[in-house]
């Protein structure tokens, strides 16, 4: 279904915005920093103590981490980002992390991190280990492969607009540098505060609708998806992070770490990546959007609503005037879509949502 195509359905778009870590400097900074802590101590240990020392401060390291209240700096090898703070999770089932300390260790080591009794707004780590696999995958849709070659990531030269070959490749430098991603655990939702409006990635808030990819092509503007994604985390609010609107190759290395079977096209026709059902996201005949996160049900690899219950956008180019989305909306029947489909409209198209 591609949202010019006729019919009574109204589509419903979600802009998708990606966390992604740009770790730079705040990361090799607080490493450094920890690393001449880390010698000091083992030398005032090893005037006090001539066993053996590995053991020991291992040890002794183990033991302060636990006692951190803004957590662990590193879980399953994945660098926690300054700022945030691990919540629960593990890298096969989906790291946790959130911008309120007071999520702190919630869920800590549980595989399954619900989202209730949480403050902050919270990204998933999504791994990829193998950078040639990071690439845009053909797409699944009513028991067929949909060629993607007239699909443009970066967006063909003459349609791009200024910077967006660079943002690229800044994401895929990071992509590849820290082996994954963060991804918003929501589709976005909107918060007003002193008739402010705030994206905001947290259970139980409406996603936020009627937005449109940007004002055209070559100029996002300032109050279409592209612009709200990056006003998240804006690039200089937070040393060495920022954040940005989903790349369509991100969201294929989303399908490909929940089903191994992506890469080759062989999922199982009940797979949630092809035909998710009722089971893995919201869908219905005609029916409004609901509130984000609110079934567990829901939830794959602790990322909710990825089939549902919004349409979203991505940075994926389709034509001079269309920008590709994903996922489906709940005004969709299950069986009518899939997580991994594509859709296009036209960037001004303004019947649209938002997961940032």
């Amino acid at each position: 279904m591609k949202f010019n195509e006729k019919g009574s359905v109204t589509m419903i778009v979600v802009v998708t915005i990606f966390f992604i870590v740009i770790l730079l400097s705040s990361f090799l900074i607080y490493s450094s920093s920890r690393r001449r802590a880390q010698i000091a101590e083992t030398e005032a240990i090893s005037d006090s103590y001539d066993g053996d020392m590995d053991e020991i401060y291992e040890t002794k390291m183990a033991e302060k981490d636990v006692g951190d209240p803004e957590g662990p700096r590193e879980v399953d090898g994945v660098a926690i980002p300054t700022g945030f703070h691990y919540v629960g999770g593990t890298k096969d089932s989906g790291i946790v992390i959130s911008d309120s300390i007071n999520d702190t260790n919630m869920y800590a080591d549980e595989e399954e991190v619900p989202a209730d009794d949480l403050e902050g707004n919270q990204f998933v780590w999504v791994p990829v280990e193998d950078m040639s696999k990071f690439v845009r995958y053909k797409d699944f849709y009513m028991g067929s492969y949909e060629d993607i070659s007239s699909y443009y990531e970066p967006a063909y030269t003459r349609f791009q607009y200024e910077n967006e070959q660079a943002e690229y490749d800044e994401m895929y430098a990071s992509v590849e540098k820290y082996h994954g991603f963060f991804v918003g655990r929501f589709e976005a939702g909107k918060e007003t505060v002193n008739n402010v409006d705030t994206v905001v990635s947290k259970k139980d808030v409406m996603p936020w609708g009627g937005l449109p990819w940007g004002d055209d092509m070559s100029y996002p503007g300032n109050n279409g998806v592209v612009a709200k994604a990056k006003s998240m985390y804006p690039e200089g609010q937070i040393e060495g992070i920022k954040s940005s609107l989903i790349y369509g190759t991100q969201w294929d290395a989303i399908m490909l770490w929940m089903d191994p079977a992506y890469e080759t096209q062989s999922c199982a026709t009940d797979s949630y990546v092809i035909n998710p059902g009722n089971e893995r996201g919201y869908f219905g005949s005609n029916l409004p959007p609901t509130t984000c996160g609110s079934n567990d049900n829901y939830r794959v690899n602790n990322i909710y609503d990825l089939a549902g219950n919004v349409w979203e956008w991505t940075m994926e180019a389709y034509s001079s005037d269309r920008r590709v989305a994903r996922g489906g909306g709940s005004n969709v029947e299950a069986t009518a879509t899939s997580t991994s489909r594509r859709s296009v409209g036209p960037v001004t198209n303004v019947s649209a949502g938002v997961r940032f």
